[in-house]
This record gives C-alpha cells, sequence and structure tokens, in this order.
C-alpha cells in the first residue's frame, strides 16, 4: 500500500458528482499535479493525472472547486487496469478511500502566507502578574 498526498493539485475538470444507490454522494475529480525535472541544462515541468472518488464534503466541494482549482487530495494510491472499448488494455493511477482539503492560503493570492512559507512571529514574553501580598522577611511575595 502505497500513501500519498498531492498538496499542489489542481482539478482538471468540474467534478462530477452522483448520487449511490445507498443514498451517499460521490464526487469523481482528476486532479493535475506539475512536478519538474532536469533535461540537460534545462528544468522542465511535466504533469501527473490522477482519478480520486471523494465521498466525504461533497457538497463543499461542488460549491467551492471548478475547474482549474487547487485542491489537496490524500489516500491511497492504487493502479487499475480496464479494457476500452476497442479491447485494447488500459491502466490509470487512482487515489483510493480518497480525502481532500482547501489548499494552504499563500501570500501569492493576497491572503495570509502559511507558516510553511513564513516564519513565525517572535513571541514577547510577558511579565508574571504579581499578587499584593505583602513580601515576607526576604522580600519573596510567597
Amino acid at each position: 500500500m502505497i500513501l500519498i498526498t498531492i498538496p499542489d493539485g489542481r482539478l482538471c475538470a468540474e467534478p462530477r458528482i452522483n448520487d449511490l444507490p445507498s443514498g451517499a454522494r460521490v464526487a469523481n475529480v482528476r486532479v493535475a499535479s506539475n512536478y519538474r525535472v532536469k533535461d540537460g541544462e534545462e528544468w522542465v515541468s511535466e504533469g501527473m493525472f490522477f482519478d480520486a472518488a471523494l465521498y466525504r464534503g461533497v457538497d463543499t466541494l461542488a460549491t467551492y472547486f471548478t475547474k482549474g482549482s487547487p485542491i489537496v487530495i490524500f489516500g491511497q494510491l492504487q493502479e487499475r487496469e480496464w479494457t476500452d472499448r476497442d479491447g485494447n488494455p488500459r491502466k490509470s493511477l487512482e487515489i483510493a478511500r480518497a480525502d481532500w482539503a482547501f489548499p494552504p492560503k499563500s501570500a501569492e493570492d493576497g491572503r495570509q502566507a502559511t507558516p510553511a512559507t513564513e516564519p513565525r512571529a517572535k513571541v514577547q514574553p510577558q511579565m508574571a502578574a504579581t499578587t499584593s501580598a505583602p513580601a515576607g522577611d526576604d522580600g519573596i511575595p510567597w
């Protein structure tokens, strides 16, 4: 079993929402993720595509995500083999038992940067509150 997280995926099309006979809803999505490889002296961008069936948060997914929307997908990676209409064997990568999350906020789109891209602000130590109890012989208030 290979667990996979696609932190920088984008939807290739609108999510397809289907109602199952059990009454549950499922969103089928295709996600593209780019990665860079070195080709001689140049870095080139290549893509990888994944299919995922999402069962949780289907209504939220349908409301906020459209083609091209960034999304975080995670689940178990598996290869599926099937035969097309012409009888040719095909393979595809799927993310089984998939779940999703909103992408982290980034400085590029005008929102607050995530802690991973921006160092945390230094916190100044606070002075402890003192009580009004009278000090003893040695000046310590407790």
